[in-house]
């Protein structure tokens, strides 16, 4: 085999490995879906969703703020990577339509993601009307 054959072989593997590597995707299917309200007075209202293999996502609402949306996990990754926030239809709709609510960055800390509250709201309102929505890590 020549020096040339075994390049392309390599950087094929390589761009194989890669393009494998490059995106993360978590989302819980509808039939695993369960919010659950974990804070509830006059004050606060919280509730949150376990997400396969990630953690959580959690909505909370102090009386007199806008709502918030944070995703929590016990991974480890590294601040500033790019993740796209999306929502999809569920397979039951006739039409099956996936689009961007916002791309975020990863903090630094216990938080991984504070939502932004524009987002967050769009994000629940989307959970309201039965789309899926998830997150892909790039």
């Amino acid at each position: 085999m020549s020096f040339r054959v075994i390049l392309i072989i390599i950087a094929m593997f390589s761009a194989l490995t890669e393009s494998l590597a490059v995106q993360r995707r978590y989302l819980a299917p509808m039939e695993d879906s369960l919010w659950e309200m974990t804070v509830s007075n006059g004050v606060q209202c919280e509730m949150e969703h376990v997400i396969p293999y990630f953690g959580k996502a959690i909505f909370s609402q102090e009386a007199g703020r806008k709502l918030r949306l944070k995703l929590v996990t016990q991974q480890r990754f590294k601040p500033g990577i790019e993740v796209e926030f999306f929502s999809e239809s569920p397979i039951w709709k006739t039409t099956s339509t996936a689009f961007s609510i916002g791309n975020l960055k990863i903090g630094d800390g216990e938080i991984l993601i504070d939502v932004p509250t524009v987002a967050a709201e769009y994000a629940f309102l989307e959970l309201h009307d039965g789309y899926q929505a998830g997150f892909i890590f790039r």
